[in-house]
């Protein structure tokens, strides 16, 4: 709903929005034919402020101790592993299907309607693991992170395994960042991304990005847009893979 008014909203320099990546490329895409509602290229980058991987978790109290161990039960036993996401065709699912996908396993999805309502029931024993974003599993407490969809060790929790390191290349992750209408004053936009770059090299600034499980990313307007094309070509790569789109 925000994403298409920002679409409509006046280009005076004013109107910005915060955008989700790959939640834009993913809503247009598997939108009904001649359903209204926003395009991602109607939505002008400004620019990308963090980077959040994805990762698999589980409860400490879980009897899987390693990714291994659960991908070697959820193969052995397809659709018994219960799996938390924060709905169906979004990022954590995106995911979940390239897991199943690079490992052979299979899980049963349960989707909640946020983390706030899939944390605890990953702790609480409703599911078995949870396909996540990094931040939701640094804000927790009493769960044990078996993979990282990241290429290299993240800084904000090294001690976690990479998806690369256990033989799969799989990079899965969210972008957060600033968007405007389309047909923005280059102006407003060159100033804009020049006071929002000084803001975040402001030491205390990164760490309360990091402080909130999240690791600052800034890209300017141009470098956002690669990235948001990039997202998009993979995103439609899976889901074409998954039969959900042609």
């Amino acid at each position: 709903i925000g994403w298409t008014w920002l679409v409509g909203a006046k280009a005076d320099g004013y109107n910005i929005g915060g955008v989700d990546l790959p939640h834009i490329v993913l809503q247009p895409m598997l939108r009904p034919e001649g359903q209204p509602g926003y395009k991602t290229e109607q939505l002008n980058p400004l620019c990308c402020l963090v980077f959040d991987p994805d990762i698999l978790i589980v409860s400490e109290k879980s009897p899987f101790k390693s990714f291994g161990e659960l991908i070697e039960y959820a193969k052995a036993n397809p659709g018994k592993v219960k799996a938390a996401t924060v709905g169906k065709l979004t990022g954590d699912h995106i995911f979940l299907m390239n897991v199943e996908k690079f490992t052979g396993a299979q899980f049963t999805q349960v989707p909640y309607p946020g983390g706030s309502k899939a944390a605890p029931a990953l702790l609480g024993g409703e599911v078995d693991c949870y396909f996540a974003s990094t931040s939701n599993f640094l804000r927790m407490q009493g769960a044990r992170g078996l993979a990282i969809a990241t290429k290299d060790r993240y800084e904000l929790c090294p001690d976690v395994p990479t998806m690369n390191e256990l033989g799969y290349k799989l990079e899965s992750a969210k972008y957060r960042g600033l968007a405007t209408p389309p047909n923005f004053p280059a102006e407003a936009q060159a100033y804009l991304e020049a006071a929002l770059a000084k803001v975040c090299a402001d030491p205390e600034y990164q760490a309360g990005v990091r402080g909130a499980g999240l690791l600052p990313y800034y890209r300017d307007g141009k470098a956002f847009g690669e990235i948001i094309e990039q997202e998009k070509e993979k995103a439609r790569k899976t889901l074409k893979e998954q039969g959900l789109i042609q």
